[in-house]
């Protein structure tokens, strides 16, 4: 959850330094900055269905493992 909150954080930061680099090389001057913060629990529930589904890998392949051979790899 922290690494969430920084993230927006700097993603705040960078989507606006994008949208001048943008319009620093565009031909219109001015377009208004504007982040939907209402798009926030969306973006962090994609992003926990996304690491819940590339665990499930790993997981599976502990579950089956023996613990002497966990400890092997020690």
């Amino acid at each position: 959850m922290i690494a969430w909150v920084i993230a927006i954080i700097f993603s705040v930061s960078a989507a606006y330094g994008f949208l001048q680099l943008f319009l620093s090389n565009a031909v219109q001057s001015y377009v208004p900055f504007a982040y939907d913060t209402g798009f926030l629990p969306v973006m962090l529930a994609i992003i926990l269905a996304i690491v819940m589904l590339a665990s499930i890998g790993p997981i599976r392949r502990a579950t089956r493992m023996q613990v002497k051979e966990l400890l092997r790899y020690e």
